[in-house]
């Protein structure tokens, strides 16, 4: 039930962002950062414990968000903004994505991880749900060509990251294996 409330809840923000140019342009430099901060936090979890043999893997998602943060920020229709009401709307945008991306990496559920490694496969399994699903609304309501155009293929990567991460933590040992279900419930509750 709390879900559905979640998804209504997101629908109707997305909404509303969609039918203002400045919202829906200072929705997609939100969402530019918070690709560069995945791609970021995906790097970072490359260490020791990352099995040689996944290791292109986790590289490849990273890149993969990058990319998407390219991607995004050429789908906005104001590359940038000139008004001072405008900047600072963006920037409200952009701290907001910044505080849930870093309050969520920085959560004390994937803080007692056995290593950096395990946290990105969990991290990988959960935060991507966000983007997933978030993405997914937003392409049915925008009206803009380029996110028709090109959202559907980053759709398809973090359904696809979402599928790396549920293979990589069947095939981490028992130890490491985190509460799912607390990451989740953590995840409704930033959001």
């Amino acid at each position: 039930m709390a879900n559905l409330s979640l998804q209504k809840s997101v629908k109707h923000f997305l909404e509303k962002v969609t039918c203002n140019p400045v919202l829906e342009n200072s929705w997609l430099s939100s969402g530019q950062l918070l690709e560069e901060l995945a791609a970021q936090n995906i790097a970072g979890n490359i260490g020791k414990r990352t099995p040689d043999c996944e290791r292109s893997d986790v590289m490849q998602h990273a890149e993969d968000e990058r990319r998407h943060a390219r991607e995004i920020a050429a789908m906005r229709t104001i590359p940038k903004f000139q008004d001072s009401e405008e900047i600072a709307l963006e920037a409200r945008f952009r701290r907001i994505t910044s505080s849930f991306i870093l309050g969520y990496f920085g959560n004390p559920v994937l803080q007692d991880a056995k290593n950096k490694y395990s946290a990105y496969v969990h991290g990988a399994m959960t935060i991507e749900q966000f983007p997933f699903q978030v993405y997914t609304q937003y392409l049915e309501l925008s009206r803009i060509p380029a996110v028709k155009e090109k959202l559907p293929a980053v759709i398809q990567d973090e359904h696809n990251h979402l599928r790396l991460g549920r293979r990589l933590q069947k095939e981490l040992p028992k130890e490491e294996r985190l509460s799912l279900r607390a990451l989740h419930e953590l995840e409704k509750e930033m959001t």
